[in-house]
């Protein structure tokens, strides 16, 4: 009777155990780490805010895989329960790019509100891959010479291109006689 007691009551230690791991491990994490490695020719893009959203829906408009990498676990989760792919990692670091696959892919979007951590990550991806295409979101002017001497081949400041596109259009009104 003692010998089967305590045969219950490690199965039940077990099994608690083993529910424990499951519910504290990251199953969407994981499997996004799996399918990541066999990622290639895809586009990386970094943080997920509104300007990711519409690169998103461009790319997927054109049938051009992709990868987000975002640093937050609720981001993380909120793209997970759109089936989109994505890493909850530090994109300024190494072994997170080379996680996303950063050696095959085409390209890599640095879309964060921060200019030091979008820079900081050009910097290591021309690094870890010579030939990657790299964008930068920028907020500041003067980020943007910083931003090309880390290797970034596209730096945009969003509201100076709004301003420019919205500018065009009160011009062509004007012009227009509107």
């Amino acid at each position: 009777v003692v010998d089967n007691l305590s045969r219950i009551l490690v199965t039940s230690f077990i099994i608690a155990a083993v529910i424990d791991i499951l519910n504290y491990a990251n199953i969407e994490e994981l499997l996004n780490e799996f399918r990541a490695k066999f990622f290639g020719n895809h586009i990386i893009v970094c943080d997920y805010n509104g300007l990711a959203e519409e690169l998103m829906q461009k790319l997927r408009n054109k049938g051009i895989k992709y990868l987000f990498i975002v640093n937050s676990t609720e981001k993380s989760a909120k793209l997970s329960a759109r089936h989109i792919p994505n890493l909850s990692l530090d994109f300024t670091e190494e072994k997170s790019l080379v996680l996303a696959g950063i050696k095959n892919a085409k390209a890599i979007v640095f879309a964060s509100e921060s200019d030091v951590d979008n820079t900081l990550g050009a910097l290591v991806a021309r690094k870890l891959n010579p030939n990657i295409k790299i964008l930068l979101r920028l907020k500041d002017e003067h980020s943007r010479k910083k931003a090309y001497i880390a290797g970034a081949d596209m730096a945009v400041i969003p509201e100076h291109l709004a301003g420019l596109e919205m500018g065009e259009f009160i011009i062509k009104g004007i012009k227009a006689g509107t």
